[in-house]
């Protein structure tokens, strides 16, 4: 039996440590808001610096993971995955394993793919909820504690840290709307995979909109799962899985 094999994740590495990367600007900053207000005047005009460089780190590298390491990821695991439905070659990238189909019909094979996907990203998302919401909190208070240095009228600080905080409150609250979109996206497949089955055309033509929207959400709102979940929950969510698919009807319609 053939081990799992999945060569896109090779190109997530890039995006983790961009990723690792900015939470420890994230937290340095809140470090450094802290000290800063302690500090003594003559160190204040170095630690303001500090806080507005590490606020631009951030952001510059935030959107650079976005706009090139990410989406080159999320570009091939998409091509992958009609790759692997449809038995064709659109990438030098092979996976084993990664989807758990046996579906020979291709347009009906991928769609339980993304109804797979969207399983697991569901249950992962969810489970990444209540730091989102965490992480919005320790967002306003390090913004209201950097309210205190703004007495300084430094207008780099006040700008600095109010786009910072603006910024990694947006990502929380993408989190938030995507967890609750997925879920919703989600239900929608369960009841047209399993409650319903899938048996006609106008069926057939719904899960393609379903592909089509998934794949939306997922590069609408940009949200990294947490890889150390995924492995944790793996195992039990395959497991339900199976019984998942076990439960799918579907008929080719000719």
């Amino acid at each position: 039996m053939m081990s799992r094999r999945d060569d896109i994740k090779i190109l997530y590495q890039p995006s983790k440590i961009l990723k690792n990367v900015c939470t420890g600007l994230f937290i340095a900053d809140i470090v450094v808001s802290l000290i800063a207000v302690y500090a003594a005047e003559n160190a204040g005009s170095y630690l303001t610096t500090a806080l507005v460089v590490l606020a631009f780190l951030y952001m510059s590298l935030s959107v650079i993971d976005d706009g090139v390491f990410w989406f080159r990821a999320e570009s091939a695991r998409r091509k992958n995955s009609i790759q692997i439905a449809y038995n064709t070659r659109l990438d030098k990238y092979d996976t084993f394993g990664y989807y758990n189909n046996e579906i020979d019909d291709p347009e009906l094979s991928y769609a339980t793919n993304q109804f797979e996907s969207a399983f697991f990203t569901k249950e992962i998302s969810e489970k990444m909820f209540v730091g989102a919401v965490v992480k919005m909190f320790i967002v306003v208070i390090v913004l209201i504690i950097s309210c205190r240095l703004i007495a300084n009228n430094d207008i780099f600080l006040i700008v600095a840290q109010a786009a910072l905080s603006a910024f990694v409150l947006e990502d929380t609250i993408r989190h938030i709307i995507f967890t609750q979109r997925i879920k919703a996206l989600y239900d929608e497949a369960y009841h047209a995979f399993i409650t319903v089955g899938v048996s006609n055309s106008a069926q057939r033509v719904w899960l393609r909109y379903f592909c089509v929207e998934y794949e939306s959400i997922k590069a609408h709102y940009r949200i990294r799962l947490s890889e150390s979940l995924f492995k944790k929950m793996n195992p039990r969510l395959s497991e339900e899985w199976k019984t998942l698919s076990a439960q799918i009807t579907t008929t080719k319609v000719e």
